[in-house]
């Protein structure tokens, strides 16, 4: 009977070895996976990190809407430029942010702007919470996204880069009024040139009420003693005045009145 067991013993060991090598080179490639899997792992969570930093500390303001101009994503530059939190933004309309001189415009404009925002741009006038105003460039590229509420769907969106171009308007206004005043300057200094003395002050005053878009002022000039010598009254200014002592010339003790608040 022993005799006749001893093959199958060491049949038994030798399927046993087999066994125990096969457990030992899963257990290596499990390991060998798993080791894969953590590298992985933690390359994700660097590409994500880097995407947050790219995404929440970018030099312009960046969001995400939908058809009804709803913002769906924001990032953290964008809350900053509004002076509000980031977590007050998501569901808002942004609509409701754009200064109301605008607002009427951005609605008309922005069906066209969702189905090809590609090439097109729009500037706007912000609302900051602290009631400042801010001039913003926008413009976007069109995404699809799953709809939070039907992960089998996607619902087109529109991100959007809003460049803060306060400091450029700001130049171009003080560049524009600058040019105004230059060409105020001239037109005034050329009447000077060549309108007779008597008719002087009278053209000037048409200039500058044309300018200010006014139908009444004044224009003179101060005497050496003090005095206002204003020749340019007309019937309308001093009917505006009520003033009974209808003189060209006002001593500087009698600039009481109206004389006193608009000099």
């Amino acid at each position: 009977i022993l005799r006749s067991r001893g093959p199958r013993l060491v049949s038994d060991d030798v399927d046993l070895e087999t066994a125990l090598h096969k457990l030992e080179v899963y257990q290596i490639e499990l390991e060998m996976q798993n080791s894969e899997l953590r590298a992985s792992q933690r390359t994700l969570e660097q590409t994500r990190d880097r995407y947050f930093q790219l995404y929440h500390n970018a030099p312009v303001g960046y969001m995400t809407l939908d058809d009804r101009a709803l913002i769906q994503m924001a990032n953290i530059t964008l809350a900053e430029m509004l002076g509000c939190e980031l977590g007050g933004l998501k569901g808002a309309s942004f609509s409701s942010y754009i200064h109301e001189e605008d607002r009427t415009a951005f609605l008309a404009r922005y069906r066209a702007f969702f189905k090809e925002v590609r090439g097109k741009s729009m500037q706007l006038r912000l609302l900051r919470s602290n009631g400042g105003v801010l001039h913003v460039n926008l413009s976007g590229a069109k995404l699809r996204l799953h709809a939070t509420d039907v992960p089998t769907e996607e619902t087109p969106v529109v991100h959007v880069a809003l460049t803060d171009i306060s400091q450029q308007v700001e130049a171009e206004e003080a560049l524009r009024d600058s040019k105004e005043a230059l060409a105020l300057n001239h037109r005034i200094a050329n009447v000077f040139l060549t309108a007779p003395a008597e008719d002087i002050y009278r053209e000037v005053l048409d200039i500058i009420l044309t300018t200010l878009d006014s139908p009444l002022g004044y224009f003179g000039f101060i005497a050496d003693h003090g005095e206002l010598v204003c020749p340019t009254m007309t019937g309308n200014g001093w009917r505006a005045t009520s003033d009974s002592d209808q003189s060209f010339i006002f001593p500087q003790a009698v600039w009481e009145g109206p004389w006193g608040t608009s000099l």
